[in-house]
């Protein structure tokens, strides 16, 4: 019987129709993500979007991660606290459906309360689709994002992460902050990129007065914005690096990711001398969703 698997995140939402043997059947995309939709709105819209994958009298078997799953979401799946397998099925919470045919399991995320609270909700599916591929995987997993994870993993457990918010310090200092006036999102200069990384990682105290020096070195100097683009990236990518050390120094790093922003990642960790590769993020939510699903028989 064909089911869906669904990542639904803060600003989009994939769908999966899937066989029961784990092969894509079909796939639709919509921008509704958490951000744009009400709690009482979650059913409609997935039924909007699912429903000409099913006659009227089928069930429908849903397994779904992501912030679906938050406080704000469908309905809020707890976090189990580290040290924990990625997914564990006995913690996934059923989503209240109207529909009675329409049956919606939601992943829960992770919590981790020392040395620092923190939380992560989506990626714990991505581990678990990575793990399921590398059962004896021991070192760390970075996910690059908006709020980027470092993830501890041991003997199939994440025993412990970290999250950085470079991704959205950029967006809101590209955007929100004086220096929007010097950068230029759609250029880059590499170069700048990763001298910019070196300098950050060499002294992470430096980087608040560093950053308004793009503004001055527009004004006065010959910054160009392609250049100051690059060194905002890099400056803010070497203090998340400088933090998170104790992750990547003289561990087996795989950045789980996609695009240029998986390559920044990769290139940043060249300058500390440090080896890493790089997975798709894609292939792992949908390998983790399918593990879920196949753990739930």
């Amino acid at each position: 019987m064909n089911w869906v698997a669904i990542d639904w995140g803060t600003t989009n939402v994939r769908f999966w129709l899937m066989s029961e043997e784990g092969n894509i059947v079909s796939t639709k995309a919509s921008p509704m993500g958490m951000n744009r939709i009400k709690k009482d709105q979650y059913e409609d819209h997935l039924l909007a979007n699912i429903g000409e994958w099913f006659e009227p009298s089928d069930s429908i078997q849903v397994i779904a991660c992501g912030m679906v799953g938050a406080a704000n979401g469908w309905v809020e799946a707890m976090y189990q606290k580290v040290p924990c397998e990625p997914i564990s099925n006995e913690k996934i919470t059923k989503a209240p459906t109207g529909f009675p045919s329409l049956d919606v399991r939601i992943i829960p995320g992770i919590a981790n309360y020392s040395p620092n609270h923190d939380v992560l909700r989506g990626e714990e599916t991505q581990i678990c689709g990575f793990l399921t591929e590398n059962p004896d995987f021991e070192g760390v997993l970075c996910l690059p994002g908006t709020h980027t994870k470092w993830v501890e993993i041991k003997s199939g457990l994440v025993m412990g992460f970290r999250t950085f918010m470079t991704g959205e310090l950029f967006d809101v200092l590209g955007k929100s902050s004086i220096l929007r006036h010097s950068i230029d999102s759609n250029s880059w200069d590499e170069n700048e990129f990763m001298s910019a990384i070196e300098v950050s990682l060499s002294k992470p105290e430096e980087l608040t007065t560093r950053l308004f020096s793009i503004r001055a070195e527009s004004l006065i100097g010959d910054l160009k914005t392609d250049m100051a683009s690059a060194r905002l990236a890099g400056l803010l990518l070497g203090s998340e690096l400088a933090g998170s050390k104790s992750y990547w120094e003289q561990n087996r790093v795989v950045i789980i990711g996609s695009g240029q922003l998986a390559k920044n990642y990769y290139d940043g960790l060249i300058v500390t001398s440090t080896k890493s590769e790089i997975i798709n993020s894609e292939s792992c939510t949908l390998k983790g969703l399918i593990q879920t699903k196949n753990n739930s028989r």
